[in-house]
């Protein structure tokens, strides 16, 4: 399996859900909420890991490591899940409407 065409994917996931990160900015300024800094915060981690996949990976694709077989789309899907998942939880977890419990 190449996993490096997955994290290069993985990547480019990654800063898409980052930009949807800022949608909520402009109703939390509207509505004077304290949840300004988090999305803000929220997008600034998901947008650093996100480029740091997708660069890392860049310059070491030949073109024959281009391809993606079944194996790499069974892996970015699931490892997609849970990186939206966990990335997507961001916000509420900073904001403190999430407590994590140790």
């Amino acid at each position: 399996m190449n996993l490096k065409i997955v994290a290069k994917i993985l990547g480019l996931i990654l800063i898409f859900l980052s930009f949807t990160m800022l949608l909520p900015l402009p109703f939390a300024y509207y509505y004077d909420s304290q949840d300004q800094a988090s999305f803000i915060f929220s997008f600034s981690i998901t947008f650093l890991v996100g480029i740091l996949a997708f660069f890392s990976t860049k310059r070491n694709l030949g073109a024959s490591q281009k391809d993606i077989h079944p194996k790499e789309g069974f892996a970015i899907v699931g490892f997609g899940w849970v990186a939206l998942s966990l990335f997507g939880a961001l916000p509420y977890v900073i904001s403190g409407a999430i407590f994590l419990c140790y």
